[in-house]
């Protein structure tokens, strides 16, 4: 708040004070009626600038997940900015679509630079009715029998930001990125 709004603030404060003090008479209640919504009006304007989001402003973004070209489902994506500031998460859909990133709250998108991209996959037990792969088949079965080592189905240096060799760069006018694995 600038020095500016403050000084009018206290102007209109020491008002407010000194018709309190003063006591309540009927020219006094006219009066006081009259400033308190006036004063009260012009408190909210001066500090509203000041209001807003506690967060910094993130932009909402998809992704697309692909594996040697072909979609990537139930990948678990991290994008983690360069700067070190706070990193976005969002989990691919069956399709190998990330709908939507969450950084500070659920959903609320990302914050704008270049950031490193990791990933990772935790296999969801199929659905009922459904047909799984013989890839999904051999993770679950490597995840029951040793839950602390399991080869993810893609090359381990996507696991790791520094390692994956992948980046994005987010800035107001991204809508859609392309996240791009290769076996080897």
């Amino acid at each position: 708040m600038s020095v500016k709004h403050r000084k009018h603030c206290k102007l209109w404060l020491n008002i407010l004070i000194d018709e309190r003090r003063n006591g309540i008479n009927d020219m006094n209640l006219t009066h006081q009626l009259r400033l308190t919504p006036i004063a009260l009006t012009i408190l909210v304007v001066l500090f509203m600038p000041g209001c807003g989001s506690k967060y910094p402003k993130t932009i909402k973004v998809k992704a697309k997940v692909t594996l040697d070209g072909n979609p990537f489902p139930n990948a678990q994506v991290f994008l983690n900015p360069a700067g070190g500031d706070r990193g976005a998460m969002g989990i691919s859909d069956g399709n190998g679509i990330v709908a939507a990133f969450s950084t500070f709250q659920s959903n609320d998108g990302v914050l704008p630079g270049t950031h490193k991209v990791s990933i990772m996959s935790k296999l969801p037990p199929p659905m009922p009715g459904t047909t799984t792969t013989p890839e999904q088949e051999r993770v679950e079965r490597e995840q029951r029998e040793n839950p602390d080592n399991v080869t993810p189905p893609f090359p381990a240096k996507y696991q790791a930001g520094d390692t994956s060799g992948l980046t994005v760069t987010i800035d107001a006018k991204t809508k859609e990125i392309s996240i791009e694995m290769t076996s080897n």
